[in-house]
């Protein structure tokens, strides 16, 4: 059926049907989530410790590139759909499965990594007692998992609550420590030198920057029509802001503790959140700051597990629930047995993601879109 309007006819929008279905808003929410609050706190450190003092540059020099690549994802996903769907569609039902058991595999491996991470930053950040780091992985990922099976509505109103807090609070941290700030420590603002554009801290930087890509493409089929239609500004929108709060926050720390203090530190953030009291009444900010850093990471691993128990799904049948319990308990076993300390995790972000989980999930994404796009036989171009 279709309305007229304006001589030209338009398809009407089924109401029930966009009612299961995220908004634009709700997309960028649960996307600048899925990237922003562990690239902010894990990744200031790398970024000097491999890119020097000027490492604050590189996630800028990352996003100059995955950025378009966010958007051209997100504008195929709004024309042909999930990426899912695209890989069956394009290369057919044994050639794309065999697509899917690859992407299931590689994104296992980002979902292992992102539950260990959520353990390590809640085991440094939240806890003063000794508490074991499996017990904080085990306690984070089990309301991902509620999240991740009450589905991408509910994950998109609660990312919609907790991004703007988070961001604030962010800019506030920021804004505060500036009377503390040496500004000649992160200085001159033009590079000097080409160590934070090398290899190895941009690969790694595109780790984060990457997320967007793939898992916006996967979520395209619970969008609105009218977000489908602007999916890629709203991907590249997501890269983009994470990356320029990424930089910011870089220099900020450069700035405050100087580019030996980042570099020598696991949480370069945790360190400048906890430099700030403001006065002899209001001490502690991370008492406050924290917590909604927890709240986003959590969300992340919901999305994580949401997307994983999908590809499951899709590969091994069965009931969804099903599917994301097993892959749940199967992820975070892997998470607290795979890496005994932070050298380790901070070793498999770059071997394990970095050379192998990031080409297959990106390039997998982008080429089950172009194979999706090729007619085939008895279609009209």
């Amino acid at each position: 059926m279709s309305a007229q309007h304006g001589g030209r006819s338009r398809p009407q929008i089924n109401p029930d049907l966009e009612r299961g279905r995220i908004s634009r808003g709700q997309l960028f929410a649960v996307l600048f989530l899925a990237v922003f609050p562990t690239m902010a706190m894990l990744l200031p450190g790398d970024l000097v410790r491999l890119g020097g003092r000027y490492g604050w540059w590189t996630p800028l020099l990352a996003a100059a590139t995955a950025v378009p690549a966010a958007w051209l994802a997100g504008a195929l996903g709004g024309r042909v759909g999930d990426s899912v769907s695209a890989v069956m569609r394009g290369f057919g039902p044994a050639a794309g499965r065999a697509l899917l058991l690859v992407e299931w595999l590689a994104l296992g491996a980002y979902v292992v990594v992102t539950i260990r991470e959520a353990g390590e930053i809640s085991a440094v950040t939240l806890v003063t007692a000794h508490i074991p780091v499996w017990v904080l992985t085990v306690l984070g990922a089990l309301p991902a998992a509620i999240l991740a099976w009450l589905g991408p509505v509910v994950l998109g109103r609660a990312a919609t609550l907790i991004w703007p807090v988070l961001v604030f609070m962010y800019a506030g941290v920021l804004g505060a420590m500036l009377p503390s700030t040496h500004i000649i420590w992160a200085l001159p603002l033009l590079p000097r030198n080409a160590r934070f554009a090398a290899w190895q801290p941009v690969l790694r930087t595109w780790v984060w920057e990457a997320e967007p890509l793939f898992l916006g493409a996967g979520l395209m089929h619970r969008v609105r029509s009218a977000g489908r239609r602007t999916a890629g500004g709203t991907l590249a929108l997501a890269v983009a802001v994470s990356a320029l709060l990424t930089t910011v926050g870089t220099w900020s720390m450069v700035a405050t503790a100087g580019p030996r203090g980042v570099a020598v530190a696991a949480f370069p953030a945790l360190d400048l959140v906890n430099r700030i009291a403001f006065g002899p009444f209001v001490q502690h900010l991370q008492s406050v700051v924290l917590p909604i850093e927890t709240m986003g990471t959590v969300i992340k691993e919901g999305v994580f597990l949401w997307f994983w128990a999908r590809l499951g799904r899709r590969l091994a049948g069965g009931w969804t629930g099903a599917v994301l319990a097993v892959e749940t308990v199967v992820g975070t076993s892997l998470a607290v047995a795979s890496f005994p300390n932070l050298l380790a995790l901070d070793r498999a972000t770059h071997l394990l993601l970095a050379r192998w989980a990031l080409p297959i999930l990106v390039g997998g994404t982008l080429v089950a879109y172009a194979a999706a796009l090729i007619p085939r036989g008895g279609r009209r171009t």
